[in-house]
């Protein structure tokens, strides 16, 4: 494993304020997640290339690691090499509300069978359900569905050739394993959901990830590249991963870096990925 420069915690370290939850915000700026709740991050599950926030409790596993700013509402709890590069910061900041309100769903239901593929124009459906390896294509565009549901090994091929793709859940998306969502062009792909939203064992995406009301689950060795904003709790089990990319203008607000409360050990900010 690489060298690396970061404030490590090699004991269980626990500090506590008032169990009040500030208002919470989806702004993507400089932060890959941003919590509602608490965040877990499991052995070695990694966070890269962006701070993260949580209103509530950070509790941090064996060498699970952040290269940003980790800050926490409160309570932390950084076990046995645990680390964030840019510190550990108490935090109370206020934060406004959500820019996204799910659209009308449609009618129509979207089922795919097993090894089965389809593709799938702009609109409003009713269920979106892929089959285990079936493949679903998606362009430029607005998606509505009640549900989202990918089989193992399905994929959802999203094309941002001619723009973003924004795809909307009013309950619940679930990735099963080793599902993909794979995104070619320069676009965004915004993944709303008004509730809970699940990434399956070994499976790989690509989104900038909204749950309005509900949790972000990362599985074991999941891999996200974008960005967690989520009311609720976020999780990222052992050896979870998630590269922070900010996609685009499309949800930038400018709003101020959160006011710190206390600071612990700040170290310097390490952009490499570290070695599994």
């Amino acid at each position: 494993m690489p060298a690396r420069t970061a404030t490590f915690c090699s004991a269980v370290f626990v500090a506590s304020m008032a169990q009040a939850h500030p208002a919470w915000s989806f702004s993507p700026d400089g932060f890959a997640i941003r919590s509602g709740g608490d965040i877990l991050m499991g052995h070695r599950a990694e966070v890269i290339g962006g701070d993260i926030f949580t209103a509530g409790r950070l509790h941090m596993q064996h060498d699970s690691w952040t290269n940003g700013t980790a800050y926490y509402g409160t309570s932390l709890q950084a076990k046995h090499a645990a680390g964030a590069g840019g510190g550990f910061e108490q935090s109370s900041a206020p934060f406004g509300g959500a820019p996204w309100s799910i659209p009308d769903i449609g009618s129509a239901n979207i089922s795919v069978g097993h090894d089965g593929a389809w593709t799938v124009g702009a609109g409003a459906y009713r269920n979106l359900d892929a089959k285990h390896r079936a493949s679903v294509g998606l362009s430029a565009g607005e998606y509505v569905f009640r549900s989202i549901s990918l089989g193992h090994d399905a994929v959802l091929n999203v094309d941002t050739t001619l723009g973003d793709v924004f795809i909307f859940a009013e309950r619940d998306v679930q990735l099963g394993q080793r599902a993909k969502i794979n995104v070619t062009g320069e676009g965004g792909v915004y993944l709303v959901a008004g509730d809970r939203v699940s990434f399956g064992q070994d499976s790989v995406a690509e989104a900038a990830v909204f749950s309005l009301a509900g949790r972000v689950d990362m599985g074991q060795r999941a891999e996200l590249t974008g960005s967690i904003r989520a009311h609720g709790e976020v999780s990222l089990a052992h050896d979870a991963s998630l590269l922070h990319r900010a996609f685009g203008p499309s949800v930038q607000a400018v709003i101020p870096a959160p006011a710190t409360a206390a600071m612990l050990a700040p170290g310097l900010l390490l952009f490499g990925r570290r070695r599994r």
